[in-house]
């Protein structure tokens, strides 16, 4: 089940860079959340008024590179973002949620997407990546490997001793 949420992670293009920045990715994800939590509730909070219909399918978008954040974070609807998996249907992002939720990992809206720019230009079609933090739970956790969350910052940690 993980390995679709990875490749979902890592992009349709799935670059070199991407794949070996994926851990680096999913810390900056969690700490770009932690660090702005109340305004994402706020952003959330409108959001909801725009889009009725989505009240509960709202997906935060993440650009790292942006200044400010009102420029960082956006929601929109799932139906979007359902390019992101092969499976173009709500049903893979339904799934990560609840499996989200029965690990602790409580939250008003959808798996996040990372926004990635691969270039030199900002300008440069950027990727749309399926929240590499809950991939990587993911994938950890169907392998048998711990995943423990810190309260503080919700990393994903391997404290196993092997694959």
């Amino acid at each position: 089940m993980a390995c679709k949420y990875l490749k979902a992670a890592i992009g349709p293009n799935a670059s070199r860079y991407i794949r070996r920045s994926l851990f680096l990715l999913a810390k900056i994800e969690d700490a770009e959340i932690q660090s702005h939590q109340e305004f994402i509730s706020q952003l959330l909070v409108a959001a909801q008024a725009e889009h009725p219909e989505f009240q509960d399918r709202l997906v935060l978008e993440i650009d790292p590179v942006a200044e400010g954040p009102t420029d960082k974070f956006k929601f929109k609807p799932v139906s979007n973002y359902l390019h992101i998996f092969a499976e173009v249907s709500e049903r893979p992002w339904q799934v990560a949620s609840k499996w989200r939720q029965s690990m602790g990992l409580h939250s008003p809206y959808l798996p996040p997407v990372m926004r990635i720019h691969e270039g030199y230009e900002i300008t440069d079609q950027p990727n749309l990546l399926f929240s590499p933090s809950t991939a990587l739970r993911m994938a950890f956790k169907e392998h048998g490997l711990d995943t423990r969350v810190n309260d503080s910052a919700s990393s994903v940690y391997y404290t196993g001793s092997s694959l």
